[in-house]
């Protein structure tokens, strides 16, 4: 059936018919003639202008659906050969409000589409990055954008399926990372700022698998700054840090660190400026042998900066939590660090890293310089007991401060300056201060407490200005150095209100110390000194030198010597050369050897003056080739050989005695109530064994001159039974005996006392217990019996014709308490006798007529 129309209606046909055809016309013009000859250049040149870059469009053309279109679109950087690309698009499409284009002739977009950009960010072998300046608007135009000026007016920029690459060229890593999966919306408030919110999926050779992130920014344009926020979870950073970081990675491995990384990258006037921050919840780091692991959160940023492109500036703060460091030779692992690391281009510093190294807590402060030399100067604090301090000192210290029982609490700061690069041992220098400290050395009675001060310490010496201590109620002050710790010398001092000590050591081996010069007071006890200390866990001393000493000095000195001191009762001062080879705590177990001068000195209450002496001692066998006094008025030598080793020492002693004053002698021993005067000489052979006194043999002399004996045990009682008148104001010219010493009796035989007056012979012995028994035989001179007077007659009836007494006296009991008893001839010849001398001399004259 035809179609039958109007008129009218075919008109209205034609007439559309010829508006599609004229639609269609446009439509074509404006795709094939308009854009792109037109306005394309228009947009290239401006673009061009805006961002300082070569712009390119290949096709720009309207769609019905989409607006205008504008396909491969790049931004382009360089000169001639060198140019590449910066950024391409494969399309980006928009649609423009019709009323404000008719009304004000100003193009206004809602949104502009982005579909697969692609940005190229490059770091150059010069060091120069692509992308420093914002990509957007470039500097010589920012100051023409304004309301009035500005013809375009976007609100909303959307970005599908875009990538970003990153190069460094510089690098010889060569780093290389992308950003795949881009997508973009910024939301554009004019002549203000644009609002970015983007994702997308971050990957690179050196990460096992791809990584989402998200992005939050802004461009603040009249500023022309542009920051964005990124983040990404979960990235493994182990290739990375030798990218990013090459000065780091000179010298510190990262083993593992998965973390969750943020970054703000601003892109403003002066060039890139990046922030970023990752926390890594298990890092493991190693240094040639050392070992970290632990908790990381690292801050830092970053400036890429046009004015210096080639220097490398950026800023890290490491946190570091729970972290340990573990290769640390001979100090155990560092532990429980707690602090935070700065890392500037060529210096790391630490402000304050707490830890835990070897159980001792520690805080750390220092820096290290210049990652291609490294210098390094780290300064540890430590607070704690002395033995716990002591773990960060040699094995041979150590051990000598167990040895002593060290103990108390002290303060350590240590200083280390190490200079990598030079291959020599790094400088440790620091103090270690002694707060209330204790310790006891072998052969002190008790500790040596209170010691308070400090010691400092280089990598060569250990010095202290003063170090207080207490020992046995007196304050002691300490100050020397120590220099080398191969061969130490050691220069101290010890001074207290009682002892000086003023000494060079040199430490010879663990075991051994030279004694180069020493100067010590004691009391009244002064000695120089050079030679030997071994053995420090019991001290044997080899020594010799000068000394000037007393008795109760020794005695306190050296305790293994106060029993002989004491059974002796010896006392006095000596002063010459001694040799000393013994341990301290016994010194008679070594060999001695003296050679002194005494002023005074006394053995069991005797005085000697003007002392000389020589001895020697081995391993407790004594021998004395001589020793010389002045003896009360006299001189005595002596010799001596005495062996002092259990059970029954032997000993052999000499004696002799010329011209001793008695009285003075008899006065300072048990015996002095007696009135005895005298000059003594004589002689002593003894030998014996140890306190076995039935061992004791001997032979001895006595010479006595002008001796007065009557207060005598043997004769104070003879006076009283021998009936001579006259006998007690006799002084013997000459009085000698020879005795036996045997089976702990004193014998004599031949006791003879003698003066112009009378002799009298005594034979008898004493015990060792004082008991006394011996005969007395008198004879008189005739001339001693006319001096008596009228009794002298009388008393020649008890004595025969040549003077000798007729009867003999017998003296017994004590030493202390003697018994006289006189025993006569018998009767008849005392009378027969009688009557001779009365009929020859008269009896007359006898009765004094």
């Amino acid at each position: 059936m035809r179609l039958r129309l109007k008129k009218r209606q075919w008109l209205y046909i034609d007439m559309l018919i010829l508006f599609a055809c004229i639609a269609i016309f446009a439509f074509s013009y404006l795709n094939n003639v308009i854009l792109p000859e037109k306005v394309k250049p228009g947009i290239e040149r401006s673009l061009s202008e805006l961002t300082a870059r070569t712009v390119a469009i290949e096709r720009l053309r309207y769609n019905i659906f989409k607006g205008i279109v504008l396909n491969g679109v790049s931004f382009r950087e360089g000169v001639g050969g060198r140019k590449r690309d910066l950024l391409r698009v494969d399309e980006v499409y928009f649609n423009c409000l019709i009323l404000p284009l008719v009304r004000e002739r100003k193009i206004v977009i809602p949104t502009v589409n982005i579909t697969s950009p692609v940005v190229h960010i490059i770091k150059d072998r010069f060091g120069r990055w692509n992308a420093i300046d914002p990509p957007i608007l470039h500097e010589s135009r920012r100051g023409e954008i304004s309301p009035e000026n500005f013809a375009f007016l976007i609100y909303n920029v959307t970005i599908k399926d875009g990538s970003v690459t990153i190069k460094d060229e510089m690098s010889p890593e060569g780093l290389e990372a992308s950003l795949d999966n881009l997508n973009c919306n910024a939301y554009i408030t004019p002549f203000a700022n644009i609002k970015i919110k983007a994702s997308c999926d971050l990957s690179s050779p050196e990460l096992p698998e791809k990584r989402r992130v998200n992005s939050y920014g802004s461009y603040d344009i009249k500023k022309g700054v542009l920051d964005i926020k990124n983040r990404v979870d979960g990235i493994d950073l182990k290739g990375l840090v030798p990218l990013v970081l090459p000065d780091l990675a000179k010298f510190a491995a990262l083993e593992n660190g998965v973390a969750d990384i943020e970054l703000d990258a601003v892109i403003e006037k002066k060039g890139l400026a990046l922030k970023f921050s990752l926390d890594m919840k298990e890092a493991a780091i190693t240094m040639d042998e050392i070992r970290g692991g632990g908790r990381i959160k690292l801050n830092g940023e970053t400036i890429l900066s046009k004015e210096r492109p080639k220097k490398d500036q950026y800023k890290i703060s490491l946190g570091m939590s729970k972290f340990f460091i573990s290769g640390l030779s001979g100090y155990g692992e560092l532990s429980d660090l707690e602090g935070t690391i700065e890392i500037i281009p060529d210096e790391a510093r630490i402000e304050e890293l707490r830890g835990s190294l070897g159980g001792l807590p520690v805080i750390f402060t220092g820096s290290s310089k210049n990652f291609d030399r490294p210098v390094t100067e780290l300064t540890m604090e430590s607070r704690a007991e002395l033995s716990q301090l002591l773990a960060f000192a040699p094995d041979k210290v150590r051990a000598n401060a167990e040895r002593i029982n060290l103990a108390g609490e002290g303060l350590l700061r240590a200083e280390l300056y190490d200079k990598v690069f030079d291959g020599i041992p790094p400088k440790l220098s620091g103090r270690l201060q002694l707060l209330a400290a204790s310790f006891k050395l072998p052969g002190l009675k008790e500790d040596i407490k209170d010691i308070s001060g400090s010691f400092d310490f280089d990598d060569k010496s250990i010095f202290t200005d003063k170090i207080d201590a207490t020992y046995d109620g007196h304050k002691y002050t300490f100050e020397g150095r120590l220099d080398g710790f191969g061969q130490p010398n050691i220069e101290a001092s010890l001074v207290s209100d009682i002892l000086g000590v003023n000494c060079k050591l040199v430490i010879v081996d663990d075991s051994n110390i030279r004694v180069d010069e020493a100067a010590i007071s004691y009391g009244q006890t002064t000695l120089q000194c050079m030679g030997r200390i071994s053995d420090l866990n019991d001290p044997r001393l080899n020594i010799y030198g000068q000394l000037d000493t007393s008795i109760k000095d020794i005695g306190k000195l050296f305790p293994g010597l106060q029993k002989i001191i004491a059974d002796y009762r010896l006392d006095g001062a000596f002063g010459g050369e001694i040799f000393l080879d013994g341990p301290w705590r016994d010194p008679l177990a070594g060999e001695l050897g003296l050679k002194v001068q005494s002023g005074w000195a006394s053995v069991k209450g005797l005085a000697l003056k003007d002392l000389t002496c020589n001895l020697n001692m081995k391993d407790k066998k004594v021998d004395i080739p001589k020793l010389g006094a002045n003896f009360y008025g006299g001189t005595l030598l002596s010799s001596a050989q005495l062996d002092m080793n259990p059970p029954n020492p032997p000993y052999d002693l000499k004696v002799e005695l010329e011209g001793v004053e008695m009285g003075g002698l008899i006065k300072d021993t048990p015996l002095s109530h007696w009135n005895t005067k005298g000059t003594l000489g004589g002689w002593l052979n003894l030998t014996g064994y140890g306190k076995n006194t039935q061992s004791i043999k001997g032979r001895a002399a006595v010479a006595i001159t002008d001796g007065y004996l009557w207060e005598s045990p043997l004769l104070s009682g003879l006076l009283d039974i021998m009936l001579v008148p006259g006998l007690g104001r006799i002084t013997f010219k000459e009085a000698s005996g020879n005795f036996r010493i045997l089976n702990r009796y004193v014998i004599t035989d031949d006791l003879s006392m003698q003066s112009d007056e009378a002799i009298l012979r005594a034979t008898g012995s004493s015990d060792f217990e004082g008991n006394i028994n011996f005969d007395i035989l008198a004879s008189f001179h005739p001339d001693f019996l006319g001096s008596i007077g009228k009794f002298g007659p009388l008393a020649g009836l008890l004595m025969d014709e040549t003077g000798r007494l007729l009867g003999q006296g017998k003296i017994t009991g004590t030493l202390k308490k003697p018994t006289y008893k006189f025993r006569w001839m018998p009767l008849e010849n005392l009378i027969e006798k009688g009557v001779r001398s009365l009929l020859k001399g008269g009896i007359l004259s006898v009765v004094g007529y």
